[in-house]
């Protein structure tokens, strides 16, 4: 890559990969306080089409600050990189967070990514990305092959109904108490443990059975795991009924 670089106020010239991560308004803002006192320091990378556009693949924080000020965008051109060097770029600079990866498969228009994207939209309101992630993986494993793994290595497949189901079930039991605990991670983690372990566990009883009786979170996933079987078993005579 040359050691010089250009600059150009020409906006409309610069284009974005879709790999590129979401951009970061707060990291845009920092950016455009760091331009009016030093100016932009370290030029985008971009590779050149044909067509003369640039092609952004590392730097967009970078440029929307200057575009912001409204001053001329510093880049060099290395037309070595392609798609996959965004990723690289990106990591080495700021760190891929698991959302990121998901949206970047999305991009590439992967179902399982895509169906995950809509989802963590739609729970993220309430919960954090980690346990939507964990909950809504079809081949969920605590070891090397964890949910955030299988989510980088592009492997990741999903399970919507039994996502759909433990989350679901988290909702109403804090819609029923109001106790934001049934919420956390740990008790997302537990119920799922439940519903895995439990074919049978009726999800309308215990979430009955939560209006009339304290639900205590714990720091681990097998107390507050045992903590549901409490709930659920609560006031069960006959052995059958009960889960162990």
């Amino acid at each position: 890559m040359n050691n010089f670089y250009l600059k150009t106020k020409e906006y409309n010239n610069f284009q974005f990969y879709n790999d590129n991560r979401t951009v970061s308004e707060h990291h845009v803002e920092k950016l455009v306080n760091s331009f009016i006192n030093d100016g932009q320091l370290v030029p985008i990378i971009c590779y050149k089409l044909q067509n003369g556009k640039l092609i952004i693949v590392d730097g967009q924080h970078r440029f929307h600050a200057a575009k912001f000020l409204g001053r001329p965008v510093k880049y060099q051109v290395d037309n070595s990189l392609n798609s996959e060097s965004v990723t690289v770029m990106n990591t080495i600079h700021k760190k891929f967070t698991i959302e990121d990866w998901v949206k970047r498969y999305a991009s590439h228009k992967k179902e399982d990514y895509i169906k995950l994207s809509n989802i963590i939209e739609d729970y993220k309101g309430n919960f954090s990305i980690t346990p939507i992630i964990e909950v809504f993986c079809l081949n969920y494993k605590s070891d090397g092959n964890s949910s955030n793994t299988q989510i980088k290595l592009g492997t990741y497949k999903i399970d919507t109904i039994k996502g759909h189901k433990i989350m679901s079930t988290a909702l109403r039991c804090f819609e029923q108490t109001g106790n934001r605990d049934f919420l956390k991670a740990i008790a997302v983690k537990a119920l799922r443990k439940c519903i895995k372990d439990h074919p049978n566990f009726e999800v309308k009883r215990f979430v009955h059975k939560v209006k009339n009786k304290k639900f205590n979170i714990y720091s681990s996933i097998v107390d507050t795991y045992a903590e549901i079987l409490k709930i659920y078993n609560f006031n069960v005579k006959a052995d059958h009924m009960r889960l162990s």
